[in-house]
């Protein structure tokens, strides 16, 4: 079975590049097909998925030659025109080049809506959940993903009711169904327990998901996360305006306050964020926003934690963030990271994979 595109299967199997796996219900063991003389060229026919039904391969720094957004188009778009969502695509796409390693695109229902993912590394590795900040997207971690996909297999989520790829048919109303929303997209991957690592927004995510299935974590790394502490009022003050009046120079502007001085964040990856802050719908779908979590809520987080905090964060007072953070989370290890801001996977990203990998090989 095949989601055509006016193409029957035996087609298919004959022209791969076509070849789109679609939503199954039944559990077989997996099947897949190589074009001959395009290694890590990859398309699959896998029912044992379950929820997950499909995956859509890539090459290594390809493009997709039917777009998720074409055969997915039963869903509403989250995209302000469609002009403004191809926009978008072609410049996620165009930043998963400097991922410079095979990847892989993954869809997964919930009852909230069409969660999207990029998965790469050996498929026997341990699970690791990668979840971005706010108004970014899955495609972040290119400084990280090529040092986390050699021994892990990753999972990179487009968090539902942000910027990227999922689509939201239901929003999310409270922290109870964002946690569940998380919940479902580990059930539809058939992930029973995987490391977890979540930066600023993302991170918030992490925890909060933490408080109510702290038993489906291993490890929870954390991120330049919200939720330590209140954000400061310059945070608004350049924020709002980039939201609500999207023009390149506010964002941009904002970009630059949020990264270390002297830091430049690589264009391609600049010029995705441009169009995802000018072209997406916010309105309906971001409805749970980062609160600071109580003293009681952040005692009982049971996951093994680590906390990374740039010293030059600017959103809050790194020093006291980490020390709440070492006084309340019963088992964590936190540190200050020098000569970083709340960009710091970019901005330190050869130490900060190095602390990743050292926690999760405990």
């Amino acid at each position: 079975m095949y989601a055509s595109v006016g193409r029957d299967s035996r087609a298919m199997e004959k022209n791969p590049q076509i070849a789109v796996p679609a939503l199954f219900s039944e559990f077989r063991p997996t099947t897949r097909w190589s074009r001959p003389g395009q290694p890590g060229v990859w398309f699959w026919r896998d029912t044992s998925l379950g929820l997950a039904g499909r995956l859509i391969s890539r090459p290594l720094g390809g493009k997709s030659k039917v777009s998720v957004s074409e055969l997915m188009s039963e869903y509403p778009s989250s995209f302000k025109t469609p002009e403004g969502e191809a926009k978008y695509i072609a410049a996620y796409e165009t930043t998963l080049t400097l991922w410079a390693i095979p990847y892989e695109f993954l869809e997964v229902p919930t009852q909230w809506g069409r969660t999207h993912l990029i998965v790469c590394g050996p498929k026997d590795g341990s699970p690791l959940v990668l979840l971005h900040g706010m108004h970014l997207s899955a495609t972040m971690w290119f400084s990280n993903i090529a040092a986390l996909s050699r021994n892990y297999r990753i999972y990179a989520v487009d968090t539902l009711g942000g910027v990227g790829r999922s689509v939201v048919v239901h929003p999310l109303e409270s922290r109870a169904d964002l946690a569940g929303w998380l919940d479902e997209v580990l059930d539809g991957l058939r992930i029973t327990q995987p490391h977890i690592v979540g930066h600023s927004y993302g991170g918030w995510v992490a925890l909060n998901f933490a408080l109510s299935a702290s038993e489906r974590i291993k490890r929870l790394i954390l991120l330049a996360p919200l939720g330590l502490q209140p954000l400061v009022s310059q945070f608004w003050l350049r924020g709002i305006p980039a939201m609500l009046f999207p023009r390149r120079s506010f964002i941009t502007s904002f970009m630059k306050w949020m990264t270390v001085e002297g830091f430049v964040v690589n264009e391609l990856f600049v010029e995705q964020f441009v169009l995802g802050m000018k072209n997406f719908r916010p309105r309906p779908q971001i409805r749970v926003l980062p609160t600071v979590f109580t003293d009681d809520e952040l005692r009982q987080i049971k996951a093994y934690t680590m906390l990374l905090i740039g010293g030059k964060e600017v959103i809050y007072d790194p020093e006291v963030a980490v020390k709440r953070a070492q006084q309340l989370i019963p088992n964590i290890e936190a540190e200050v990271i020098p000569n970083a801001s709340h960009g710091l996977p970019m901005e330190q990203a050869e130490l900060v994979n190095e602390r990743i990998l050292g926690f999760l090989n405990q």
